[in-house]
């Protein structure tokens, strides 16, 4: 009878472990992104490439991953020392896009998403060709962005590194930095500029709120 028991005990722990442990994935694999209301992709070293798709489902095009779906979310974690990992996410998909690494770079490209969630600790982070809005934290690396628009509001905290951004069309902007240095175009109109806060529009027409805030760091805005 112990024996029994032992071995029931033993193939259920199998079965759980078969049935709700993520599964490892490579190159090419994809899930749908029906019903889904986060994307979340988290790194320790590898450089992040996030792309848009005309494709229906979410791809992994590169990188050894652990790609599972809890309820309402996909979660896409690093599984090994993957040096790059890039995933292409479907243009329709409207949710939340949270992606966080350690030591790597992230990269975002042709992203039209206003529920971003991005944070770096060391490795820079880049945005072409996108609009964004929600939230950009990066600690000690550079950011640089250069996009069609800003969506709603966009809000990027830097310590030490430098932050850069491009928007084709008209914005807000509202920069706090206690240390570092501002530079802003010519076109800007501002309405408060002391030496730690600075106000104000750029362009015509403006369609959304940039929200910067930086310890020492360089800000230049175009």
């Amino acid at each position: 009878m112990k024996k029994q028991v032992i071995l029931s005990a033993t193939v259920v722990g199998l079965l759980n472990h078969f049935i709700f442990a993520p599964l490892p994935v490579n190159a090419a694999s994809a899930m749908s992104v029906k019903n889904i209301r986060e994307i979340e992709i988290d790194s320790n070293h590898a450089n992040i490439t996030v792309k848009q798709t005309s494709s229906k489902n979410l791809k992994i095009k590169s990188g050894n991953v652990w790609l599972k779906k809890v309820g309402n979310q996909i979660e896409i974690d690093q599984k090994t020392k993957s040096k790059k990992i890039e995933i292409l996410i479907p243009k329709k998909y409207k949710g939340r896009l949270s992606v966080s690494s350690e030591k790597g770079d992230i990269k975002i490209v042709n992203i039209n998403s206003k529920l971003v969630d991005i944070e770096n600790e060391t490795g820079k982070i880049t945005a072409t060709n996108s609009s964004l809005g929600g939230e950009i934290n990066n600690e000690n690396g550079n950011i640089n962005l250069s996009l069609n628009s800003v969506k709603d509001f966009l809000s990027i905290e830097n310590e030490r590194a430098k932050v850069e951004l491009n928007v084709k069309t008209g914005y807000q902007y509202q920069i706090e930095s206690e240390n570092g240095t501002v530079t802003l175009p010519t076109d800007a109109k501002s309405s408060t500029n002391s030496s730690t806060r600075k106000n104000g529009t750029i362009g015509t027409d403006p369609q959304g709120t940039v929200f910067i805030e930086s310890e020492f760091g360089q800000i230049t805005l175009d």
